[in-house]
């Protein structure tokens, strides 16, 4: 039952981490914020925020930062390469 859980999990991951990916790489010449990408995929902005996180790593995302006084707004764009 554990197992089965696990496994559920691991594959909504994945399944989640597929659909931002392909939102970025079909829209190369374009920026998004979370919220956009919240709102075309339908993930939740925590589990958007870390698979961001780990695709920015993977040098699959690219992250632009806009300051506006004390706050600032992040925009993500897929890069072209895919490995």
């Amino acid at each position: 039952m554990i197992l089965s859980a696990l496994w559920k999990k691991k594959k909504t991951e994945r399944i989640n981490s597929y659909k931002i990916l392909s939102l970025l790489k079909k829209n190369t010449d374009y920026y998004f914020t979370i919220t956009d990408i919240i709102h075309f995929t339908g993930i939740s902005r925590y589990r958007t925020e870390h698979i961001l996180s780990e695709f920015e790593t993977m040098a699959l995302v690219s992250k632009r930062v806009e300051h506006f006084g004390a706050s600032c707004r992040y925009y993500y764009k897929g890069t072209l390469s895919e490995e």
